[in-house]
């Protein structure tokens, strides 16, 4: 994840793999910090964020959580049983 050159700092590779820790808001403090570095400096980097971002904006708000109606479980539940 972080380049041998310089333990401070993350290289393009080690960028996409954190994309979806951040995403997500599951990295670390340090892990925000040399993302966030890294997205400043590499331009590319920066683009490739943004369209998994969109990406993800819109699989989020595309779904939406509902509840199935009381007894469809047991219904599914006694349909498989009795096949």
């Amino acid at each position: 994840m972080k380049n041998s050159d310089n333990q401070d700092s993350l290289d393009c590779k080690g960028f996409v793999e954190l994309i979806h820790l951040i995403a997500d808001d599951e990295a670390s403090e340090l892990q925000k910090n040399l993302f966030r570095a890294h997205e400043e400096k590499c331009g590319h980097c920066a683009e490739y964020y943004n369209i998994e971002q969109s990406m993800i904006d819109v699989v989020r708000n595309k779904l939406r959580k509902e509840c199935c109606p009381e007894g469809f479980a047991n219904s599914v539940r006694e349909k498989v049983l009795n096949s």
